[in-house]
């Protein structure tokens, strides 16, 4: 019965631990870039453009094939339009009026065009072309810009890392020598002022310390903006 308790604790403890480790991404720089390129907001605005003006140039494309269009009308006169005659036409004296036309009139059918020649269209084929053409090169700048962004704050974040790294084994020597120093103060080895000394010196470092932590939180914050992940997400970089 304890046996089995003991394992069924340890597989919940393991599918904890997977669990909390799903909710860290894992990101190299190339993985980072890759992300950035597929969600990032300004590339995003840059490919809506982009397609925009695709769609333009087609719709200005398609005008040079015949068009066919249908159409369809009903029409009602509340009065008749009426014309005067002679009468003698129906065997009557003097002028009389006739009614010309129906009520109701349905027409409908299609009409066909083609378009032969138009400077103006051409011209306007041309534009819209350009305009394709600036919005592709548009977002492959706005590609590079974002890869060549993230890259940089990628590398400052590791940067920024190591340095923290750093300052906290500073920080783990720092406390060893300030227990030694506290000792030795108590034993009249050396003076209180050389342990207060150590005292301010540790002080600077956890200082330092908390503003690079705040420093990398920072900079990890713009680099998930930059890359399109929620802030709520934890990241880390490899």
């Amino acid at each position: 019965m304890v046996k089995t308790l003991i394992t069924t604790l340890a597989i919940m403890s393991v599918l904890q631990v997977n669990s909390q480790n799903t909710n860290v991404v894992t990101l190299t720089l190339e993985k980072a870039s890759l992300l950035g390129i597929e969600r990032n907001v300004n590339v995003k605005n840059a490919e809506l453009e982009t397609e925009k003006s695709r769609f333009q140039l087609k719709e200005a494309q398609s005008k040079l094939y015949p068009q066919l269009e249908g159409y369809s009308t009903f029409s009602y006169y509340f009065a008749i339009p009426k014309m005067i005659v002679p009468g003698e036409i129906f065997g009557q004296t003097g002028l009389i009026p006739i009614e010309i036309g129906t009520k109701f009139d349905w027409n409908n059918g299609f009409k066909a065009t083609q378009l032969l020649y138009s400077q103006s269209y051409f011209t306007s084929i041309k534009i819209a072309r350009e305009m394709e053409n600036l919005s592709r090169l548009s977002l492959e700048k706005q590609k590079e810009e974002v890869v060549l962004q993230i890259s940089q704050i990628y590398y400052l974040c590791l940067n920024t890392s190591k340095q923290a790294e750093l300052l906290r084994k500073t920080l783990a020597s720092t406390d060893q020598l300030l227990e030694i120093t506290k000792l030795q103060s108590q034993n009249g080895v050396i003076r209180k002022v050389d342990h207060s000394r150590v005292q301010v010196n540790r002080s600077n470092l956890q200082t330092q310390i908390d503003n690079i932590d705040q420093l990398y939180t920072q900079q990890l914050g713009l680099l998930k903006y930059l890359i399109g992940i929620e802030q709520t997400k934890d990241i880390s970089l490899t």
